[in-house]
């Protein structure tokens, strides 16, 4: 449905959660092959956005986990190599070489405003080939980047309810943060 190269193996959500003005949190969780991978599961303080912005917010904790990634694999990237980091990571991954793997699908809880956020971080991060989603609650819709329409599935379908379930992991876990 996203018409993707290559199937989906790992997916990581963000969600924001805001329980009041100056406490912010936001979690990452991580599925692997279609089940939760707990221990891939991550919680972040908002750092740098004051007051509640939902936008600035997904861009520091997409930032953060991603330029931890890059971080991570630096040392087994060569110095002179022409590939672009996404390449370079996926690579070191088939290779047994990388101690952080990237996802297949990044997926933040929200709509368009969101998915502009995350995809800025992740250019920045030269990611930008590395595949994004936005899920809007209310209708479900999926948000792609440069697509002005959203994307609809069957609330039937196995792919939708998938994403609805990783997505509602990701608010548990953040929301799990604040108690």
């Amino acid at each position: 449905a996203l018409g993707l190269a290559e199937p989906i193996k790992i997916m990581e959500c963000f969600d924001i959660s805001n329980v009041s003005s100056n406490h912010i949190v936001a979690s990452m969780v991580r599925f692997v092959n279609g089940k939760p991978d707990n221990k891939g599961y991550r919680r972040y303080r908002i750092k740098t956005v004051q007051g509640q912005d939902d936008f600035a917010s997904m861009a520091e904790v997409v930032r953060r986990r991603y330029s931890r990634i890059l971080l991570e694999n630096q040392s087994h990237v060569d110095e002179g190599s022409q590939e672009a980091p996404l390449e370079a990571l996926r690579r070191l991954a088939k290779e047994g070489k990388s101690p952080l793997h990237l996802p297949d699908l990044v997926i933040v809880d929200g709509g368009k405003g969101q998915l502009s956020m995350a995809v800025k971080e992740l250019a920045r991060l030269g990611l930008h080939d590395l595949p994004v989603i936005g899920l809007a609650k209310q209708r479900e819709e999926i948000f792609r980047p440069g697509e002005s329409d959203p994307l609809l599935l069957d609330h039937s379908t196995g792919a939708l309810k998938l994403l609805q379930r990783i997505r509602d992991e990701a608010h548990r876990f953040a929301n799990n943060y604040n108690e």
